[in-house]
């Protein structure tokens, strides 16, 4: 296959045997030059197992900020291409920039001309994902060795490239990944692994012709994890510690590859809480709803059952372990609270309830001067049915995290502090959103605005919002701003929550 050269600052890499990868030509200049994408396995050698962008090996979608592709090899050359061609019909890039204006918006400040540079720029990126794509499906076609790209191609993009490398330089390589993908990963994938010794010796057994149990052995992945698909590997070695009972994975990981990453992510969640904890997570945690729903559900529960440990050691010995009644982990954090405590034995009926009872009695004793919240900064009201409901205590604010499953519980030191206010939106008495309000110039401004699990709101939510925010005119700003109290020294759990 044959085709003309294409005259652009990315291009086809060829010497006397013919095509070897893609790259940007010597002769062009740019401050940040992608690595060349090698392909051809005499040319593997030179290469580097991981560079700033992973080459995910197949044609892309392209352009888009926080895209699927954004951070791959194979995207940041077609940018290469795009910023060439702007330059060509004469929009510099970067953009230009002066001291008085932060930037020209589409290179003009006309607005007429903005509309036409807009789409030359958006014409123009999608003729630089035309021009990439071609070239990397010659490159694919007579440069790389197919079935190494068919097995890299199962694995997650970040790993990709390190294991069609192995893959195609070495054929005893190619045959575990065919058949243990996770230890492939392990050995291959570099940077999941620090021990380089451990993986030097793993990859000279390999070589050898060694026993799959004497390599996996050494590598200490355990053979059960044959089952793990290519595609959740890299969460299964995350995973690996709170793994070591292969019993877990025979009995309860499922073959789905969706539930099965979503299993090693509810592992990896669980892992830091023991082994008791682990088996009751590797039970029970399909049972819970979706991914968003699962992983929301067991961060708070890891709270409740932080505590249940906590309560279960005596008070000198909780003290001689952890230090100094200094120490920002020596406060209670709601062990007092714990009336039966945890047992991997129990339902997941019997855990929800005893983890919600012992949130709300967190909640019902979160009272004093040190939680004490401002006026709200706009009264309540109701938009488009919906009821806009400010969150005007501490407690309020820990039950509305509580019950969406997000993090705003532990917001409560910003709203003390006068640097944002929150509000419950509710339909038919039913939280259905939490709304964050900014101080803006004297007035306010929407934050983020998250449904249940971190979700982002329905449109109509958002329309309701802001056509109960634009009537506002006055805002009752604290006249002076308390100290907030620490989230880490109180008697409120938060571990590991996703910032709201």
């Amino acid at each position: 296959m044959t085709q003309p050269a294409i005259n652009y600052p990315v291009e086809l890499l060829r010497d006397g045997k013919g095509i070897y990868g893609i790259g940007v030509a010597k002769e062009v200049e740019i401050d940040h030059r992608p690595q060349d994408l090698l392909l051809r396995r005499d040319r593997l050698a030179e290469s580097e197992t991981c560079f700033g962008g992973y080459a995910v090996l197949q044609m892309i979608t392209g352009g888009f900020r926080d895209g699927m592709f954004t951070n791959m090899l194979e995207e940041h050359l077609r940018q290469v291409i795009h910023h060439g061609m702007l330059r060509r019909v004469g929009l510099a890039w970067p953009p230009p920039r002066s001291p008085d204006v932060h930037y020209e918006r589409y290179w003009s400040s006309d607005s007429r001309q903005q509309v036409r540079n807009r789409q030359i720029y958006h014409g123009l990126r999608l003729g630089s994902l035309w021009v990439v794509n071609r070239l990397i499906g010659q490159a694919l076609e007579e440069a790389a060795d197919q079935e190494a790209v068919r097995i890299a191609r199962r694995f997650r993009f970040r790993n990709r490239y390190s294991i069609y490398r192995a893959a195609a330089l070495n054929p005893r390589a190619m045959q575990i990944m065919s058949v243990f993908p996770a230890l492939s990963l392990a050995i291959y994938a570099k940077g999941l692994d620090g021990a380089n010794r451990r993986i030097h010796n793993a990859t000279q057994l390999v070589e050898a012709g060694a026993p799959l149990k004497k390599i996996a052995d050494l590598m200490s992945v355990p053979m059960a994890f044959r089952k793990v698909k290519p595609a959740a590997a890299d969460l299964a070695l995350f995973a690996i510690d709170a793994l070591r009972n292969e019993r877990l994975v025979h009995a309860h990981m499922p073959d789905a590859l969706p539930r099965m990453k979503l299993w090693l992510r509810s592992i990896y969640l669980a892992k830091g809480l023991g082994p008791e904890f682990v088996e009751w997570v590797a039970k029970h945690c399909l049972e819970i709803g979706g991914p968003s729903e699962v992983l929301s559900f067991l961060s708070d529960l890891t709270d409740w059952v932080t505590a249940c440990h906590r309560a279960s050691v005596p008070p000198h010995i909780f003290n001689a372990i952890i230090g100094e009644k200094d120490d920002p982990f020596h406060s209670p954090r709601g062990e007092q609270f714990i009336v039966r405590a945890f047992s991997p034995d129990m339902s997941l009926k019997t855990v929800t309830k005893l983890s919600s009872d012992w949130h709300e009695a967190v909640a019902n004793n979160m009272s004093g001067p040190r939680f004490k919240f401002p006026e709200p900064w706009c009264c309540a009201g109701e938009s488009c049915g919906y009821e806009i409901i400010p969150i005007a205590t501490s407690a309020d604010l820990y039950r509305e995290g509580h019950a969406l499953h997000h993090c705003v519980g532990t917001q409560g030191h910003r709203v003390q502090a006068g640097e944002a206010y929150f509000y419950s939106i509710r339909k038919d008495k039913e939280r259905v959103a939490t709304l964050e309000l900014l101080r803006d110039h004297g007035g306010v401004a929407i934050g983020q605005l998250r449904g249940p699990c971190n979700s982002q709101a329905p449109k109509e939510i958002v329309r309701a919002v802001k056509s109960w925010l634009q009537p506002q005119r006055e805002f009752r700003f604290p006249k002076e701003r308390v100290v907030a109290f620490d989230a880490l020294d109180g008697e409120i759990p938060f571990y590991g929550e996703i910032p709201f």
